[in-house]
């Protein structure tokens, strides 16, 4: 007959493997501890009630991150339809020439996404690369540019829930346009919300978010 302290090292075993799988390591144990949240979560866990919340990146002092959850994706989408659905987007861009870089998935559905938002701090100016090496290092992948388009799409009033007058959503997937690297991003501006392209070698400030998921494509 299995023994009471028996449960006790199958449950911390599963949470073991669990947290693992999620990327907690051994040391993350007294943060943990420290979290009533993320304790709930543990024992939730030891029970097989609940799947182990994963760990979340982290910034440089003074960065910021934000989980934009359940945000609607449509790959499928054309991309002058998503280009209009950011009202502010100007006829001059040149976002509206660079859609050949990112063509709809052809019978894709709408998913909605958990969306990770990162920005390095206000006074930053962080690089494009920097970014994307920064994601890379915690299994992350950029988001495309129609995931950045539909959060500011379906989110208007993010920049006010971070409070902030101003802010950009940048993927870091590239294409070319007038012979220079180029990033696609959304940005919010008081009431206003647009699409636009940046060279890649551009160093965004610190109302720069770059965005990633988890979930491979």
């Amino acid at each position: 007959m299995a023994k009471a302290n028996d449960f006790g090292v199958i449950t911390m075993g599963r949470f073991a493997r669990k947290a693992g799988e999620a990327g907690w390591e051994p040391g993350d144990m007294e943060l943990i501890a420290s979290d009533q949240e993320l304790m709930e979560n543990l024992i939730l866990v030891s029970y097989g009630l609940a799947e182990v919340r994963p760990k979340e990146p982290i910034l440089p002092k003074g960065g910021r991150i934000r989980i934009v959850r359940n945000v609607p994706v449509d790959e499928s989408r054309e991309w002058s339809e998503a280009l209009r659905a950011l009202p502010q987007t100007t006829s001059q861009s040149g976002v509206w020439k660079v859609g050949e870089s990112f063509p709809p998935t052809i019978g894709a559905k709408v998913v909605k996404r958990d969306i990770i938002l990162a920005s390095f701090g206000l006074g930053s100016f962080t690089s494009s690369e920097k970014a994307l090496e920064w994601g890379e290092a915690h299994g992350l992948q950029p988001i495309t540019p129609r995931e950045a388009f539909a959060i500011a799409e379906h989110r208007p009033n993010l920049h006010r829930d971070l409070g902030l007058g101003f802010m950009s959503v940048v993927s870091l997937l590239t294409c070319s346009f007038a012979g220079e690297s180029r990033v696609c991003y959304s940005w919010w501006d008081g009431a206003k919300r647009e699409a636009d392209i940046h060279r890649f070698t551009h160093s965004w400030s610190g109302g720069g978010w770059f965005g990633f998921v988890r979930e491979p494509r």
